[in-house]
């Protein structure tokens, strides 16, 4: 049905789309937080957003996120690497646990961030796919 080309498509596009989201989150939560206004009014906004959506709305963001790309692209690929990504990113760094003492290196930070986007995808995408496709049913009625 479909040659080998498009099947390497639909593989790429998702593990790009995964890794990127990956790297893009990961340096902004590790610049973000860290900012402070005297570098200017911009940069202050900036952190200011992020701490108004710390946690829950960035998981409200996600859902959404999930049903749009369902609905959109109709493949739960995309959706699943972006939220993958994004709890990789966060994992990364460190997030969700609250350290008192020595940072932790790097093969635990890797494997904190596989626990994180792994529930990321559990909680949160597998959630937004479902009411995205139920969404793309009454829509195609």
């Amino acid at each position: 049905m479909f040659s080998d080309s498009h099947r390497g498509k639909q593989v790429g596009i998702p593990l790009g789309v995964g890794a990127l989201t990956a790297v893009a989150t990961g340096a902004f939560f590790a610049v973000v937080p860290r900012l402070k206004s005297p570098y200017g009014p911009v940069v202050g906004v900036v952190a200011e957003v992020d701490a108004f959506l710390w946690w829950e709305w960035y998981a409200a963001l996600l859902v959404a996120l999930s049903v749009g790309l369902t609905v959109r692209r109709r493949t739960p690929a995309r959706s699943a690497a972006l939220v993958f990504g994004v709890g990789f990113g966060i994992g990364v760094n460190l997030g969700g646990i609250g350290i008192n003492s020595e940072i932790p290196g790097v093969a635990f930070r890797l494997g904190w961030a596989l626990v994180v986007g792994t529930a990321l995808v559990t909680v949160l995408w597998f959630p937004g796919h479902l009411i995205g496709r139920g969404l793309t049913g009454i829509l195609d009625r």
